[in-house]
């Protein structure tokens, strides 16, 4: 097995206690035993009336969204309880990875990269993930949560292709962006639009064994792929809001369109999408380019893009990071009543992960149904 890491992170915990909060914790059937009947489990017990809750999708850490939001092992200073008083390795499994995020790719290889909903990572605290190579080959052996990379690769659409020839074309794709963002989106946008035409064109159950990239798309395909974007930043924005309203869903496409004002009341912004535009331009896209960029490569090295439901859905996720991630720190920052600063990054990235990331599903889920329209279109 070989291990390759994301040269763009630095990891250390900060102890922030905030990766135990708002979302699931998982608890492996080893360590749900060995805590069974233990004094911290019982205060859990006698405070929230049961320390787990046994669900289809299997056991997790019993919390209430509103009134216990956070995992009830955490104490009073909101630190791990179990790990203060039985050591790391005491902790369920998936608590132990975090935040760390593996990908198993043919060959046996596995990329190491991290989330950004964990503040060190944000913060680029610590030494380079590499440091992280002795604790990664223990988690693998504890049996951490590793995605997987097949032989045969999703395109879309229930085509598919070798892992070979998906690498080849990567190079070729990494190569023609050249590494700036404007090269990027152009890229991106090109090889999606092409993308979707091969798909279209082929059905489903098909094995692509040739190259698909070596043509450019048309001007005027490139010109029906800004009719898509338009609607594809709210559609991912969606699942990033904490309110989930239909109500608010059409309101917020209709600001995106230009048909009304922008209402998105979540963070306090309404008006038109024009002076939108222009506070983003000037006040927040120079801070956030740097940050957008290191996300995108890291979505990138995890591959990301080809674990969202196909390839031409990964494409779509990729050239949408940087508005939305722009758009998410502009948010922020708006409601904090300042231009973008560094707690608006963080906040932003935090958002992005948990919102569309690998902590969700919510990306594929939002990202799918663009991918089958732009095969559609290009039909």
């Amino acid at each position: 097995m070989k291990l390759e890491f994301d040269e763009g992170l630095n990891y250390e915990c900060v102890r922030c206690g905030r990766s135990c909060r708002d979302w699931n914790v998982w608890v492996d059937p080893a360590t749900e035993r060995a805590l069974t009947g233990h004094p911290l489990t019982l205060r859990v017990i006698e405070e929230r009336g049961a320390a787990w809750d046994h669900v289809p999708e299997g056991t997790r850490m019993r919390r209430d969204e509103h009134r216990d939001p956070a995992c009830g092992f955490l104490d009073d200073r909101g630190l791990c309880s179990i790990h203060r008083d039985l050591g790391l390795q005491a902790k369920p499994v998936g608590c132990q990875q975090f935040p760390l995020l593996l990908t198993r790719l043919p060959g046996d290889v596995v990329r190491v990269s991290a989330s950004f909903a964990c503040s060190g990572v944000q913060r680029s605290a610590g030494p380079p993930l590499a440091a992280q190579a002795a604790e990664v080959e223990r988690l693998l052996q504890a049996g951490a949560t590793v995605s997987r990379v097949d032989g045969v690769v999703d395109l879309g659409q229930g085509v598919e292709a070798p892992w070979a020839l998906v690498e080849q074309f990567e190079a070729v794709l990494e190569q023609q962006a050249g590494g700036s963002s404007a090269g990027w989106a152009a890229a991106l946008a090109s090889h999606a639009v092409r993308l979707a035409e091969v798909l279209s064109q082929l059905e489903a159950g098909h094995v692509l064994s040739e190259p698909w990239w070596q043509t450019e798309p048309s001007p005027e395909r490139l010109q029906r792929w800004d009719t898509l974007r338009q609607a594809l930043l709210p559609g991912l924005l969606k699942p990033c809001l904490s309110a989930q309203n239909r109500d608010l869903w059409r309101r917020i496409d209709v600001g995106f369109l230009g048909l009304g004002d922008l209402d998105l009341p979540e963070w306090g912004w309404t008006g038109d999408l024009t002076s939108w535009e222009a506070w983003l331009a000037v006040d927040v896209r120079p801070v956030a380019q740097p940050e957008a960029n290191r996300i995108r490569n890291s979505f990138r090295f995890r591959k990301t893009h080809l674990t969202s439901g196909g390839l031409l859905a990964g494409l779509l996720l990729l050239w949408s990071l940087e508005p939305l991630y722009s758009c998410l720190v502009g948010l922020h920052a708006w409601r904090a009543g300042r231009s973008a600063q560094p707690p608006d990054l963080w906040a932003a990235q935090d958002t992005l992960e948990t919102g569309i990331g690998v902590h969700s599903g919510n990306g594929s889920l939002a990202l799918q149904p663009f991918a089958a329209f732009l095969s559609a279109v290009e039909s």
